[in-house]
């Protein structure tokens, strides 16, 4: 079974030169962990994820217990926030990361995922985002493989 069998091909994504804010609120309509990234051309150019935003904004846990009360501790976080949110998302996007193409056999993207533990791969052909791929895509064509062979 090759990838495009079992990949997504609706791929919640933004483009180069997007302010972390409107990021912030895509990733917080679609609910997905991470957007991919593509520029003007869409050509696939990176992942943005919600985590590493979150660690831009998030003080450090010392710097929350030196502080007197939750109201100063809340004002270290509008403080980072103040300073991220009209940057563009380029400088937390994860670029050039591990990626997989339509034709690649459907066990060597699992095997991708579960040595790196990563939960999705981009789908990429010729530079252009053409879905991803799930550990639930793959558990889902394993299972309906297993039961049309039992069938």
């Amino acid at each position: 079974m090759k990838v495009a069998d079992a990949m997504n091909e609706h791929v919640p994504h933004i483009e180069t030169g997007t302010k972390v804010t409107a990021a912030a609120r895509k990733l917080a309509r679609t609910g997905v962990a991470d957007l991919a990234v593509v520029d003007g051309y869409g050509r696939f150019v990176g992942v943005l994820s919600e985590g590493d935003l979150l660690r831009a904004v998030l003080p450090a846990f010392s710097e929350l217990m030196d502080r007197d009360s939750l109201r100063e501790g809340y004002d270290l976080f509008e403080e980072a926030r103040a300073r991220v949110s009209d940057h563009p998302i380029e400088r937390f996007l994860i670029a050039n990361p591990i990626t997989v193409a339509p034709n690649d056999d459907i066990t060597r993207a699992a095997g991708i995922m579960a040595a790196r533990m990563i939960r999705r791969l981009p789908v990429v052909r010729d530079e252009q985002l053409i879905g991803t791929i799930a550990r639930a895509d793959i558990c889902a064509a394993a299972l309906a493989g297993v039961a049309a062979a039992r069938g």
